[in-house]
């Protein structure tokens, strides 16, 4: 449909049930120049959160949508509050990592 990729990604985390802090929470924009073309849009959030109203986690998320193609890549991390400090900078290299297929 026509989601933007911050609709898909808000749609996403409110049906896992993620609410982030407001304090605290980074909103990235565009990460890395790969995903700068007019038919990708991307959004990545990353914090401190609850899930199912009790869970205490650190989460990082990031969606790529790509309208030309019609799909979706959703890539998530989620840890204990401790550990999301040392995962968040590896999640990044994940990130960094995608190569958008020519074509």
């Amino acid at each position: 449909d026509d989601l933007s990729g911050k609709d898909l990604f808000i749609q996403i985390i409110k049906d896992k049930e993620i609410f982030f802090d407001e304090v605290g929470s980074i909103i990235h924009k565009s990460p890395f120049p790969q995903f700068d073309k007019p038919f990708i849009q991307t959004a990545r959030v990353e914090g401190m959160a609850t899930q199912f109203g009790t869970e205490r986690i650190y989460y990082d998320g990031f969606i790529l949508l790509d309208k030309k193609a019609g799909g979706y890549l959703f890539c998530e991390s989620r840890s204990s509050v401790l550990n999301g400090m040392v995962e968040g900078p590896y999640f990044e290299e994940v990130i960094k990592s995608i190569e958008i297929k020519k074509g």
